[in-house]
């Protein structure tokens, strides 16, 4: 199944949070080809799709991601406030998120 037709299947059964995880690994590909912008859109499609909806691990893979872009954009004070508040959200919950680095 390809990431549009997941997107696709996703949004017609009113899924969020899968949904979510299929905006965020879009933003994943968009950022290890260097297209931020691209990247960023997805992650905050993403953003939206997991808040309210029980789903602090894509919430806080999410942020992870944006701090990625932040800092890859040379904004490293920005990236690090939202990286530790991810951190600090993942460990509020008991996940160890910030360190899967094969999701």
């Amino acid at each position: 199944m390809t990431a549009l037709c997941g997107a696709r299947l996703y949004s017609e059964i009113g899924d969020k949070p899968d949904l979510g995880f299929v905006e965020w690994g879009l933003g994943e590909v968009y950022k290890k080809r260097g297209e931020f912008k691209k990247a960023m859109s997805c992650f905050k499609a993403a953003q939206r799709l997991f808040e309210g909806n029980g789903e602090p691990r894509g919430e806080v893979l999410t942020a992870l991601s944006i701090a990625n872009v932040h800092y890859l954009e040379g904004r490293a004070a920005e990236a690090d406030k939202l990286y530790f508040a991810a951190v600090s959200k993942a460990k509020k919950h008991g996940l160890h998120t910030y360190l899967e680095t094969f999701t």
